[in-house]
């Protein structure tokens, strides 16, 4: 019984839409629809909202290019990677230490133990690791690193 009255109260609404659609004499937006069934003062709130919105979108991703630049033009090498140890980022820098691009290095399946050997382990306990970076050839600097674990909305 309950989806009869779901399908019904649908088809209605539907309808309603309908109407409303083909009494705006053009094409819709949402500014339009606004205009037209609540009026001058409600549409001009919705374009305020909207424009609001692309406002602040637009400068978090203006901020976050400008943080990213700051992690690719870094003087030393930056990794993240899953709790799984699969590299989801490296930066310039170390990409250019191992012989290759972030992206080709990423999409290539890179393993956190294959780039520095026990740093899974150091994650368990959250400190510093001294490894040597491994190249395709095997040899690489030796580094200090600061090994840790973000916590995200309850997620390691």
């Amino acid at each position: 019984m309950s989806f009869i009255l779901a399908a019904v109260t649908a088809a209605l609404t539907a309808l309603c839409y309908a109407e409303v659609a083909s009494s705006v004499p053009v094409s819709g937006s949402s500014y339009t629809y606004t205009y037209m069934t609540l009026g001058e003062g409600a549409a001009l709130w919705c374009v305020d909202d909207m424009t609001a919105r692309h406002a602040v979108e637009r400068t978090l991703k203006e901020e976050l290019e400008g943080s990213l630049d700051l992690l690719d033009f870094m003087p030393g090498g930056i990794v993240a990677c899953e709790t799984d140890g699969r590299v989801r980022y490296l930066n310039d820098r170390l990409a250019g230490w191992l012989g290759g691009t972030p992206e080709a290095l990423v999409d290539r399946g890179l393993h956190i133990d294959t780039l520095l050997p026990g740093t899974l382990e150091a994650a368990a306990g959250e400190g510093r690791l001294r490894a040597r970076v491994r190249s395709r050839d095997g040899s690489g600097p030796e580094v200090d690193a600061l090994v840790t674990t973000i916590r995200e909305h309850g997620r390691r």
